[in-house]
């Protein structure tokens, strides 16, 4: 029977406060990193008219439960928000895949005709950007102002994901 060797790492006496140091940031920026997520869920818990006057508290000075009431109250508008955001992420997100994996295969083609001259174009997109106001005119001439498609059809093919 052949015995296998385990490797175990030992640290050095070195190396033990160099841990603990890394240890302890980690867990500082951590905290810091829930620090958001702790004041909006004590955000919901506070009085509207006291986070007016006061602002936001880690701790809130007057309870309240309303904006939890409000919410199960107007249910179908929240069941609605939710689909919305199922339908983009499902049809977005599969055109997407189904659009750049389609062109990144083309472009992987030896025998493509016009491989060079898209893949420097698509290229050439990366380094430089447009910016927002032509993408808020592509939308406008698209049509496609305050509609979903505003949210899909723009994104459906990126330089990043294709490179």
């Amino acid at each position: 029977m052949v015995k296998q060797r385990v490797n175990r790492i030992h640290p050095d006496s070195g190396t033990i406060p160099f841990h603990i140091l890394g240890y302890i940031v980690i867990t500082l920026v951590s905290l810091v990193a829930l620090i958001p997520f702790w004041l909006m869920v004590a955000g919901s818990f506070s009085d509207e008219a006291d986070i007016l006057v006061n602002g936001f508290t880690i701790i809130p000075r007057v309870f309240s439960t309303y904006a939890y009431k409000c919410i199960f109250v107007n249910s179908n508008k929240i069941i609605r928000s939710y689909m919305i955001t199922i339908f983009i992420t499902v049809c977005g997100g599969g055109a997407s895949v189904f659009l750049t994996s389609m062109t990144g295969y083309v472009l992987q083609r030896q025998d493509f005709r016009y491989r060079n001259g898209m893949s420097f174009f698509i290229y050439f997109t990366t380094l430089f950007s447009g910016g927002l106001v032509p993408w808020y005119v592509l939308i406008i001439n698209l049509g496609f102002k305050n509609t979903l498609w505003a949210l899909i059809v723009p994104a459906l093919l990126s330089p990043w994901h294709i490179m």
